[in-house]
């Protein structure tokens, strides 16, 4: 069997993961003082009218949503906003999917970060029910399909065999393929997949798993498309098998009958009360003539309910947000 690593592939993996960081770090340390759209025209906020404020750590027994009465959730503020509403947020890790009415160029709809403050607005919610299989691995099962899994605001990785490197194809079959490095692996594999890097075309996906032969080695697949085929000699590694979370920060995660069963590795059991997966498919919808100002934003996307339009071709803006996702 012949394991093989990449330089080529772990160069681009360097300059990509380089650019992110530099993107991020971009985002994080710069703030817009010019609430200037990107056409060149002013926000007019002297048609503010109406203020609205929403601190997460307030505990009112009948918010209105006056400082003195503050909402706890966002969503709150949002339902009674309207041209001229401006809203203030203290800080907090709001777990919301917002959806912003229309202003109007004399008087828009401004969600903003109370002055001092970051709110943090997640696509993602917290995961629990963790139960102990050994060795700091841990299971759960979760109502909605996860498309990643955070801890402590990292993102784990897939878990993937081998750990690092590529395996290489042996021989090809008819939608199925053999490596003697498997035989005697001892997972089923069955709803995993493997992610293949073909020597030909120089293309890269991804292809799910429909069967699992350890003692010859065999992985037999659904071809993907005519166009996505494998060949003798191309390089793969599995991936997403419970069998194969074997490192503290690895998971993986298989979807059955409307659950999702996940398993994860961490140092600590003390990590498992950040653990997070995304699933919102949006944080905020901005409508026309709207401003987002001074939010953290993780796990999901501001942008125009009406795409393929911008958000600033719209005449909405967002300011001086910060990653991991641009606004």
């Amino acid at each position: 069997m012949r394991l093989q690593h990449s330089t080529s592939l772990r160069s681009l993996r360097r300059r990509t993961s380089n650019s992110i960081t530099r993107a991020t770090r971009l985002l994080r340390t710069e703030q817009l003082d010019s609430r200037i759209t990107l056409s060149g025209t002013p926000f007019d906020l002297s048609g503010i009218t109406t203020t609205l404020w929403v601190d997460q750590q307030a505990q009112v027994a009948l918010p209105t949503g006056s400082a003195s009465a503050p909402f706890a959730d966002i969503s709150s503020a949002v339902a009674l906003a309207g041209p001229g509403t401006e809203i203030v947020v203290k800080d907090g890790v709001y777990r919301e999917e917002l959806r912003l009415p229309a202003g109007t160029a004399t008087a828009p709809v401004v969600l903003r970060a109370a002055d001092g403050a970051t709110p943090i607005l997640s696509g993602s919610d917290l995961v629990g029910g963790w139960t102990s299989l050994g060795g700091g691995v841990y299971e759960t099962t979760i109502s909605w399909e996860p498309t990643a899994l955070y801890i402590g605001g990292e993102e784990a990785t897939n878990a993937r065999h081998p750990d690092d490197g590529w395996w290489t194809v042996d021989t090809l079959g008819e939608s199925s393929f053999v490596d003697s490095a498997l035989i005697g692996l001892e997972a089923n594999l069955v709803g995993s997949e493997f992610f293949v890097w073909t020597t030909h075309g120089n293309t890269q996906f991804t292809v799910p798993i429909t069967g699992f032969d350890s003692s010859t080695g065999t992985i037999t697949y659904d071809s993907p498309s005519q166009y996505l085929q494998l060949a003798a000699g191309d390089s793969y590694w599995l991936q997403n098998d419970s069998a194969l979370v074997s490192q503290a920060g690895e998971w993986a995660w298989e979807t059955t009958n409307g659950s999702t069963h996940i398993v994860v590795k961490v140092e600590s059991s003390a990590n498992l009360a950040q653990i997070e997966t995304p699933r919102r498919r949006d944080g905020i919808l901005a409508s026309q003539f709207s401003l987002v100002e001074g939010f953290s934003v993780r796990q999901a996307p501001i942008r125009s309910p009406l795409p393929p339009l911008p958000l600033n071709k719209m005449g909405g803006q967002a300011y001086g947000c910060v990653g991991p996702q641009t606004c």
